[in-house]
């Protein structure tokens, strides 16, 4: 039997090249998924408003597509939530500053 150790066991090959005896199998740990989601989930939020704002066409394109997905009400609703939010973002960055027309 050809093998070789890993830790305290000993796997062998078997003749068709496959690996036999205990295998590990290891899971990232729960802190490492909640710490990967709440970095991943704000940097595709920038991603995303940046694209939308600075993509010439990629804002209609994605409002078409979501109007057949969701319908026209659905798009309003979340155009409506989005510039409520970038309207408070601004009134608070902004504040102080004199209107522009």
């Amino acid at each position: 039997m050809i093998g070789y150790r890993v830790g305290n066991m000993v796997r062998s090959v078997t003749p068709a090249g496959r690996l036999s005896g205990p295998r590990s199998t290891s899971k990232p740990a729960p802190a490492l998924v909640v710490a990967a989601v709440a970095l991943s989930v704000p940097a595709l939020m920038l991603a995303s408003w940046v694209a939308l704002h600075r993509v010439s066409g990629l804002a209609p394109w994605l409002a078409d597509g979501l109007r057949r997905v969701i319908g026209v009400d659905g798009v309003a609703r979340l155009e409506e939530a989005a510039y409520g939010v970038e309207d408070r973002f601004n009134a608070f960055w902004r504040r102080g500053e004199k209107p522009r027309a």
